[in-house]
């Protein structure tokens, strides 16, 4: 069973010359099925040098007349039967390969994960777009969130390397900053004391001049 969503590219989804995999609605034709985005919007992605390489090689492996490159031919052929004969559910059209959770919970054995999910997949490249500098509303924008607010509340992780760049801050703006300006705080309160009493040597006599008031806003009574 595949968790909530399940994205399928097909071979002219990936634009191999841009780097990018285009994320887009897919209408019912001969050799697709008809496919919606959740959030109902076309959007392009970064494709990395590695990922495009290892679709690259799938592509050489299938049928020349099968389309979608993360899809076993033969799985591919029984969903395309199931099409034909008006038997496709929609559970099966958003989410194809059978084996997919078993496949992904042997990858997390192999790797020493517990309790992940295939959506943990999405949020750690959120997260890593944001450490590397990406602002909030391109990551938004990537995603297709439909605000910040979401992107940053249930996407982006704190993470230890997020921790220890804020401790560093922190502890610079306290060392180089606020200590050096509680050193020079006392020297520049004496230097601005000394220069108001200079400059009232300039000043008129108050005592010639006219009231105005007792507020200095209404005219004077006395």
């Amino acid at each position: 069973m595949c968790e909530n969503f399940f994205i399928l590219p097909t071979i002219n989804d990936v634009d191999f010359d841009k780097a990018k995999i285009i994320v887009q609605p897919k209408p019912d034709s001969r050799y697709i099925w008809r496919w919606v985005v959740k959030d109902k919007e076309r959007r392009e992605l970064p494709l990395v040098k590695k990922a495009a390489q290892l679709l690259a090689n799938i592509q050489t492996e299938l049928p020349s007349t099968q389309p979608y490159l993360l899809l076993p031919a033969k799985r591919y052929g029984y969903v395309m039967n199931l099409k034909k004969v008006g038997k496709l559910k929609d559970r099966v059209a958003k989410c194809p390969d059978n084996n997919f959770r078993r496949n992904w919970l042997h990858i997390c054995k192999m790797a020493g994960l517990e309790n992940a999910t295939f959506h943990d997949l999405r949020a750690t490249c959120i997260t890593e777009w944001f450490e590397q500098g990406l602002m909030p509303h391109e990551i938004q924008r990537l995603t297709g969130h439909a605000s910040i607010e979401t992107t940053m509340r249930y996407y982006v992780g704190i993470r230890e390397t997020m921790i220890d760049r804020a401790r560093l801050a922190s502890t610079a703006a306290m060392d180089d900053n606020l200590v050096a300006r509680q050193l020079r705080a006392p020297q520049k309160a004496e230097m601005g004391i000394k220069k108001a009493v200079s400059r009232l040597s300039y000043l008129p006599d108050t005592a010639r001049l006219p009231k105005i008031g007792a507020t200095g806003l209404e005219p004077a009574t006395s």
